[in-house]
């Protein structure tokens, strides 16, 4: 394991540290919700975000405001 492996995980690694699918984490990524994100290009070619292994799970967006009375 690198050095930028250990401090460093991938979508799959957050989603399932989070409890989400691997969907909401790229659209996070995509979103600039989460800090530090990063996107690379693997061997094939293929987009592959990166974020600190540290990093937060990012607060729901509220799609519908409550109603009031």
């Amino acid at each position: 394991m690198t050095l930028d492996q250990a401090t460093r995980m991938t979508v799959k690694m957050a989603a399932e540290q989070w409890g989400v699918s691997r969907g909401i984490v790229v659209k996070w990524c995509k979103a600039g919700r989460i800090p530090g994100v990063r996107l690379k290009r693997n061997a094939k070619n293929r987009p592959m975000w990166t974020m600190p292994a540290d990093a937060m799970r990012p607060e729901p967006i509220e799609r519908w405001p409550q109603k009031k009375g």
